[in-house]
């Protein structure tokens, strides 16, 4: 049932900026998306899969991103076009989050200090509908202040706002949620 993927290899050299994990879910997803089995992703099968995952993408837009990444002009996604494919657009969500963070962290940031203080913690919390004691807010600043000088700086919020797809469960309850 699985594709013959032309090497794979997980620890080739052009696949380092993917780690072997994300390497592991590339694979498993073009053998998903490899529906005959064949060692290709067809543009057929690809635009197939797009749609179901709820991404109409305009015809003219799927060729358009097909043509781009179809280095071999061949028709369809080998696997380093589909490994090329997964790096670009991880390097584009990259890019997008950390121009996302910049800008969230400048609305926290009221004084322009380069700094989240506890009175604009207290802020954020209640413009979020949370309140939080004097304790609470000690409590929030020592587990995101890792350089211990009682501020939040750009850094430590990104990594919380980062991480916090994968502790969310743990935020949600340090945030008295």
């Amino acid at each position: 049932m699985h594709a013959k993927i032309r090497d794979p290899s997980i620890s080739s050299a052009k696949d380092s900026d993917l780690s072997e994990e994300e390497l592991a879910e590339c694979k498993e997803l073009f053998c998903l998306f490899d529906q005959d089995n064949n060692g290709h992703i067809s543009h057929q099968e690809f635009e197939t899969i797009i749609n179901s995952l709820g991404y109409p993408v305009p015809k003219a837009s799927l060729k358009q991103l097909l043509e781009r990444v179809d280095i071999d002009k061949s028709g369809s996604l080998q696997w380093n076009e589909f490994i090329d494919l997964v790096k670009q657009l991880k390097k584009e969500k990259e890019k997008l989050n950390k121009h996302t963070l910049v800008d969230a962290f400048k609305v926290f940031d009221k004084d322009g200090s380069g700094f989240i203080d506890r009175k604009e913690l207290t802020a954020i919390l209640k413009s979020l509908g949370q309140s939080a004691n004097e304790d609470e807010v000690n409590e929030m600043i020592a587990v995101l202040d890792k350089d211990n000088d009682n501020l939040i700086n750009y850094s430590e919020f990104a990594d919380f706002i980062l991480n916090a797809n994968s502790t969310s469960k743990a935020s949600q309850k340090t945030m008295g949620q």
